[in-house]
């Protein structure tokens, strides 16, 4: 296992990384809550993403609920330790190990191959579909779905493109007895009950991705340009979805799968959370989804034609590299001072995982 503590060397980039087992290799980025390192785990010569944040950072998941979140769409949480010794000035520092993901932001993809991703929204979509069922079944609302928080992976030859689900730092715990009420998350994705600061629950999510299926199909979101803050509130609180002509236009050449799109993105865009819900419980089962095998995508079975190569590329252009960076740095921001041992969770015909994760020894 891990080593859970570090109480020597002096600063960030002078540890014994002989005796934490991590050789330093370069800083991805820099967040709202830290730098990310990517290191190399001597003993295996994996790669992981390292993050330093503040040991009194706190966020409303527990370590133990954030390291059992095993999916194969979801960023994955391997330790986190403490390092007790100042750091930055800040006092003693959380260390969190993550999976390192190699892709860029599915907003990057999406803005670089824009046809590409509408073709094949339906199976983008699904990987998302079984994301959040997963989270409806582990009672946990991750109140910023979009494709920012949202990392590609894909095979050397770009025919099997995954996306995996991150940055968990506004997520909590949710009951039917005890809703929410913050407003938090990213406008342009917020559901309307956030918007009004409403209660609010997992619906917000299932609201999140009704806007991000516009964006694959149509390659603008529904509500507007983010700059004007004021209009894209009242259109979200107030008014009924409608597909402008602009948006219809954009999709009526996908043919049946564009009706379809118009249908699910309608029906998901629903200002009513209990409405909203109750078709997401059979969303499967959507004319969107036709032909699509939800048990190969989920074991990572499918094969797609290979994007645009420069789809694929990490940086490209300094914009798309501060983008990357930011989006790495907001991976995973919850933790655990103990890694604990987790059994692989039970999952449904939807649900079906391959084996799970395995931390480095």
């Amino acid at each position: 296992m891990l080593k859970q503590r570090h109480r020597e060397g002096k600063g960030f980039g002078k540890w014994d990384v002989n005796k934490m087992k991590y050789k330093f290799i370069k800083e991805l980025g820099r967040g709202g809550f830290g730098k990310v390192i990517l290191v190399e785990h001597t003993p295996s010569g994996h790669h992981f993403s390292l993050k330093r944040v503040g040991k009194q950072d706190g966020f409303a998941l527990s370590g133990e609920e954030r390291l059992a979140l095993q999916h194969p769409f979801i960023v994955q949480m391997m330790s986190s330790f403490i390092d007790e010794r100042p750091g930055d000035g800040n006092g003693p520092m959380r260390i969190l190990i993550f999976e390192y993901c190699r892709g860029p932001m599915f907003s990057v993809f999406c803005r670089r191959a824009p046809q590409y991703v509408a073709e094949h929204a339906p199976y983008f979509a699904a990987q998302l579909v079984l994301t959040l069922k997963h989270l409806d079944e582990a009672r946990i609302v991750h109140r910023d779905v979009k494709p920012d928080n949202v990392l590609l992976e894909c095979d050397q030859d770009g025919t099997g493109i995954y996306l995996k689900l991150a940055d968990f730092g506004l997520a909590t715990r949710w009951s039917d007895c005890s809703p929410q009420n913050k407003m938090c998350g990213t406008l342009q994705y917020m559901a309307p009950e956030m918007v009004t600061q409403q209660p609010m629950g997992r619906a917000v999510d299932w609201w999140a991705l009704g806007v991000m299926i516009h964006e694959m199909v149509a390659g603008q979101n529904p509500f507007g340009d983010i700059k004007d803050q004021l209009q894209v509130m009242l259109k979200v609180a107030y008014a009924d979805f409608e597909w402008s002509e602009e948006a219809s236009n954009a999709i009526a050449k996908h043919g049946d799968m564009g009706v379809a799109a118009k249908d699910i993105v309608k029906r998901l865009l629903v200002r009513d959370p209990v409405e909203r819900l109750e078709f997401a419980k059979d969303i499967a089962a959507h004319p969107f989804f036709d032909g699509i095998d939800w048990q190969a995508i989920l074991y990572k079975q499918v094969q797609l034609p290979p994007p645009p190569p420069e789809a694929l590329l990490v940086t490209e252009g300094q914009k798309d590299n501060q983008a990357m960076t930011t989006s790495i740095s907001w991976d995973l921001d919850v933790l655990s001072k103990k890694m604990p041992t987790h059994s692989q969770p039970e999952f449904d015909a939807l649900h079906l995982s391959p084996e799970p994760l395995q931390s480095p020894s």
